[in-house]
């Protein structure tokens, strides 16, 4: 029976084309190494291989300096960044007749009011394009309590559109309301304003978008719609009238400093006669007045601000008119 022929000889090709493969890249790999070699124990070869490098480098650099300044991209400001009260991080964009600020919000409010100033300059006809995304919360200290009892916190955390409407976080006294930022929006609604070179503010809602065409110069602040006290706000701060119009709101602090267990305290309440109800009402509200007194002297007036926590993420988009009228 005939024998099928062998393969040896193209096996034997096979094998010396990978010795050469393996060859030649030992080649390539050893000369590398000598170079290398060569240039650590030749330190003026290293040493004008580094300089030669350098200008390399400059020579780069300044060829895309001249590029850029010539074809004029995007220019990029980076400005401060900082979550204190009253200060904004923010990177701005701008191209021509347009400028992008994207800015971390902090809920706190600014310095000396509830506004924050990232020092944003509006004209007259811009055209102000405003997204925001991120949780707020408007009540750092019923957080700690809820978390404390484990309950419901009294204010859920919130995105840029603020409290749901049907969320009332006093209910005791609604006319609170009256005294937030913007009162007829709801609390914790990111909200902007331009103000004019009088002082006076143009405010607007924003929620988590909203266009707005400025009618006026300006500086364009920003906040979330809380109260910030002042001494004609003393209202919101001590709701009046203790043993009459807000009697279930004093009782209610009454309460509360007895125990967390609202039954047991509320049959304690009930047990006392109205003489008696009234004299621990009484004193809860001169308890507060006390407080009140101390604030104003202290000028604390953004103390419901600092109760804030979290933060909004927010992207401005400035366009100006091309051709602004004269």
């Amino acid at each position: 029976m005939s024998q099928p022929p062998s393969n040896s000889g193209q096996n034997t090709n096979s094998d010396n084309s990978n010795n050469d493969s393996i060859n030649n890249n030992d080649s390539l790999l050893t000369a590398v190494i000598k170079a290398i070699e060569s240039l650590i124990s030749s330190p003026e070869k290293f040493r004008r291989l580094l300089i030669l490098f350098i200008l390399f480098i400059l020579g780069l650099g300044a060829s895309l300096w001249i590029i850029l300044d010539k074809i004029k991209p995007n220019k990029v400001n980076i400005g401060t960044f900082s979550v204190e009260a009253g200060n904004a991080g923010s990177l701005t964009v701008a191209e021509d007749n347009k400028k992008t600020i994207i800015m971390v919000l902090t809920p706190n409010g600014g310095t000396d009011d509830e506004w924050v100033n990232p020092e944003i300059e509006i004209k007259k006809g811009d055209t102000i394009n405003i997204t925001a995304s991120g949780k707020i919360n408007i009540s750092l200290a019923g957080l700690i309590e809820a978390a404390q009892d484990d309950v419901e916190p009294k204010a859920p955390w919130n995105d840029p559109e603020g409290l749901s409407k049907y969320h009332d976080i006093n209910p005791l006294y609604p006319e609170r309301n009256n005294f937030k930022t913007m009162k007829e929006y709801p609390f914790g609604m990111l909200i902007v304003a331009i103000k004019k070179d009088d002082l006076s503010l143009d405010k607007y809602q924003v929620g988590k978008q909203r266009k707005i065409k400025a009618e006026t110069s300006g500086k364009l602040l920003l906040t979330v719609n809380d109260i910030w006290l002042s001494p004609n706000k003393k209202d919101a701060y001590l709701p009046p009238d203790p043993t009459i119009k807000n009697r279930e709101y004093y009782k209610n602090e009454v309460l509360n400093s007895i125990s967390s267990d609202k039954a047991v305290v509320e049959q304690k309440f009930i047990a006392l006669n109205k003489e008696k109800q009234d004299i621990e009402i009484i004193k809860k509200y001169n308890e507060r007045n006390k407080r009140w007194d101390e604030l104003t002297k202290q000028k604390n007036y953004g103390l419901w601000y600092q109760d804030n926590v979290g933060s909004f993420a927010v992207t401005i988009t400035i366009e100006s008119e091309k051709n602004p009228s004269k």
